[in-house]
């Protein structure tokens, strides 16, 4: 009885082991494209999985914030879980307007489609939160002009505050996004010191392990060619 008894309870803890390791919170919002080529509506948000077996991503959701930290609209509630959860590991999330953009590179496929993209007001000063489907923020990116709350869980914040905010608005123009810095297994500290602008063009990575570059819309492009190409004859002129 006594030998059952210790198996039982080693079993146990086996079993509350690998449920505390089994999960989606221990994660961090490494990417967010605000737009590209001037298409506010070409979106990406990238995760990352700070530590091994946080794929179960199925309880978890993503909701953005007016600059007054009010308002939140429901990006994208994660259906299902994703099969690579090693620590270091990404989920992808883009817009359906960011796919299209993307249609053209070779082998490009992302995780999940967002259901809705991040308004346009808020671009310039708003927040995108990681959170579980009850609504405890796991993450938390504020930017731009947001003045309100950057409260959030301590699982991935010491203190739970994940302000101030990165200081400038999401950059929409161009290829670019902002990317947190720090090393896949880092907590976050505050927005502010913890994001950057990416290079331009951005890399984008799925959870297959695959990285991509982020491309201008060809429409894009040839306006551009065409503005380049009306400035040489004003200055032939």
């Amino acid at each position: 009885m006594k030998l059952r008894s210790i198996l039982t309870g080693t079993l146990a803890l086996g079993l509350l082991s690998l449920s505390a390791q089994a999960g989606f919170h221990v994660m961090q919002i490494e990417e967010i494209i605000g737009g590209v080529g001037g298409n506010v509506n070409a979106q990406a948000v990238q995760l990352r999985l700070r530590g091994g077996g946080q794929n179960f991503v199925g309880n978890a959701r993503l909701r953005a914030w007016d600059a007054a930290g009010a308002n939140p609209v429901l990006l994208f509630d994660i259906p299902s879980t994703v099969p690579n959860g090693s620590a270091g590991d990404n989920v992808l999330l883009t817009t359906a307007a960011f796919n299209t953009l993307m249609s053209g590179v070779p082998g490009y496929a992302t995780d999940f489609t967002l259901a809705q993209p991040i308004p346009q007001s808020y671009l310039s000063g708003g927040k995108v939160t990681f959170e579980s489907d009850g609504g405890t923020i796991y993450w938390s990116v504020a930017f731009g002009a947001y003045t309100g709350t950057n409260l959030g869980d301590t699982t991935n914040d010491a203190d739970g505050n994940f302000g101030a905010p990165f200081a400038s608005p999401l950059p929409t123009a161009g290829t670019q996004g902002i990317r947190f810095t720090g090393a896949f297994g880092a907590a976050s500290t505050t927005n502010v010191a913890d994001y950057a602008l990416t290079a331009q063009p951005a890399t984008v990575r799925n959870n297959a392990r695959n990285t991509f570059t982020v491309v201008p819309e060809p429409a894009s492009a040839a306006l551009l060619g065409l503005g380049v190409l009306a400035l040489v004859r004003r200055r032939r002129q």
